[in-house]
């Protein structure tokens, strides 16, 4: 029996853990438990497919050190992080460990590979790194020595559908927390000005928009200003983890808005957007610039827009019952993402 710690010790990224979960538990003899930052229990609590769940606290060095007792006392033979970097897991490794188990982990931002001392503190002890896309691995071999694996976290739990999309309407999904520097929300506004919006056309800005780096108000402004208000969904507070996922599988199409002529495009330059995994997730046709053709991702499963002026050119010729079908490359599928995985761990000689 292989005993392994699948761990998030932040606040964030626990959309990458279920399918972890699902490719460590499609092999027997292993043993997954499950240690989570206590911010997370309403995200993740339902996740039944891991042995145990330990929700933890990381306020202090005192409460790092009881979870490496914890897995000292477990002895684990594999320990990954489902976050790879930051202070915390710094900290962590400053502490000594005991019944020293192989590390692995994803990285999210591989330019902290080149730039981050704390990094190379954490790379010392990390056996191998996962990233989060093709594109990612090329440029962080080109930082590291390291062992870099892909893995695409598209697989989630079923969620109960809304039942709310009218027929005759389309659905254009915008996820994310609404923050004009990781979307280039002035564009989507720009075309509309230019060609207006089809009234069949809603977009489903889902995310918290009202927060502090949040720019929800400015968002109200603009679509009062265009008197469009009937176009879109939006929401002022969190989405509980299970009404998010209910809303994606009403939409008919994914539009990221990352423009490389935006700081969107600066921003993920050397990380993804939750955005793309969602999309493949969940089959839903991608809508994005040209600057993207040709890249083996969007193969099969995209439609384009020639410059953002000309968004609203393509949205507004669109409609639900014309999405075609959706097709990707092999890589997406549950049994390559899962062997490749495994493989990454040595579990697949198991």
């Amino acid at each position: 029996m292989k005993k392994i710690a699948l761990v998030e010790l932040g606040g964030s990224h626990d959309e990458c853990l279920y399918s972890q979960l699902l490719f460590l538990k499609s092999k027997e003899g292993i043993n997954v438990d499950l240690f989570v930052n206590e911010k997370l229990k309403n995200n993740v609590q339902d996740f039944t497919l891991s042995d145990a769940i330990h929700f933890v606290k990381t306020e202090g060095i005192l409460d790092l050190w009881r979870v490496k007792k914890c897995w000292s006392k477990e002895k684990y033979d594999l320990v990954i992080f489902n976050t790879a970097q930051g202070s915390l897991l710094k900290k962590l490794f400053l502490i000594p460990f005991f019944n020293h188990p192989k590390f692995y982990g994803t990285l999210h931002n591989v330019a902290k590979l080149k730039s981050s001392k704390g990094q190379q503190l954490i790379s010392k002890y990390v056996n191998g790194y996962f990233v989060l896309n093709d594109q990612l691995k090329l440029k962080a071999k080109g930082f590291s020595s390291k062992s870099f694996t892909t893995f695409y976290p598209i697989f989630f739990p079923s969620y109960d559908r809304l039942n709310k999309k009218p027929d005759h309407e389309t659905w254009i999904l915008v996820p994310g927390q609404v923050e004009k520097k990781r979307r280039d929300y002035s564009a989507l506004f720009q075309s509309i000005s230019i060609h207006g919006i089809d009234s069949s056309i809603k977009f489903v800005f889902l995310g918290k928009s009202k927060h502090k780096y949040g720019d929800g108000d400015w968002v109200d402004q603009k679509i009062s200003e265009l008197k469009c208000g009937d176009s879109f969904i939006t929401w002022d507070n969190f989405i509980a983890v299970n009404d998010y996922h209910s809303w994606i599988q009403e939409c008919d199409y994914i539009l990221p808005l990352i423009h490389n002529e935006h700081q969107s495009g600066k921003l993920y330059t050397h990380q993804t957007s939750g955005s793309y995994n969602l999309g493949h997730a969940y089959q839903l046709p991608f809508l994005l610039p040209s600057s993207f053709k040709g890249q083996e991702d969007w193969v099969g499963n995209s439609l384009f827009y020639d410059s953002i002026d000309n968004i609203m050119v393509l949205i507004n010729r669109l409609s639900s019952s014309d999405k075609g079908q959706f097709s990707s490359p092999k890589k997406f599928s549950f049994d390559y993402q899962r062997q490749n995985y495994l493989s990454a761990l040595g579990l697949d000689l198991m």
